[in-house]
C-alpha cells in the first residue's frame, strides 16, 4: 500500500473541511434529513481520522530525520488509533444530542477511548 504524502493529506483535511463548512453553514439539520446528518457526522470521523494520522506521520517524519532508531513501519497501526481517537468527538456530539454531557458520559468515552487504543497496542 503506497503511503499519503504530507501534502495530500494536508489538501484532504482542507477539502473535508470545506465540505464540512459548507454544510453547516447554508442548511440545517431538518433540511438534510436523516442521511444528511450521517454525512456530516461521517466527515466529521473523517476529518479527524485524517487529522491525527497526518499528525502521526510529522512526529515520524520528524523522529527520522533526527535518526532515531529504525522499526518496521506498519502503517495500520496508527491508522487504527488515528480512527479510535476520530470516534471520541462523534461519540460526544451523539451524548450531546441525548442531553447534557456529565462526568459519567465524559468518563465512559474516555474509558472505551483508553481499551480500545489497548486493544489496538496489543494485537497490532
Amino acid at each position: 500500500m503506497r503511503r499519503l504524502s504530507t501534502t495530500n493529506i494536508f489538501f484532504i483535511l482542507i477539502a473535508i473541511t470545506a465540505v464540512v463548512l459548507l454544510l453547516l453553514n447554508f442548511t440545517n439539520p431538518q433540511d438534510l434529513g436523516l442521511l444528511g446528518v450521517l454525512l456530516i457526522l461521517f466527515s466529521i470521523y473523517i476529518f479527524f481520522t485524517v487529522l491525527f494520522y497526518f499528525i502521526y506521520s510529522l512526529r515520524s517524519s520528524s523522529n527520522k530525520r533526527r535518526g532515531a532508531e529504525k522499526k518496521v513501519d506498519n502503517s495500520t497501526k496508527p491508522l487504527a488509533i488515528s480512527a479510535i481517537l476520530a470516534l471520541a468527538p462523534i461519540l460526544l456530539i451523539t451524548l450531546n444530542s441525548l442531553g447534557p454531557i456529565g462526568i459519567v458520559g465524559l468518563v465512559s468515552i474516555v474509558l472505551f477511548e483508553t481499551l480500545a487504543i489497548s486493544f489496538v497496542n496489543k494485537r497490532l
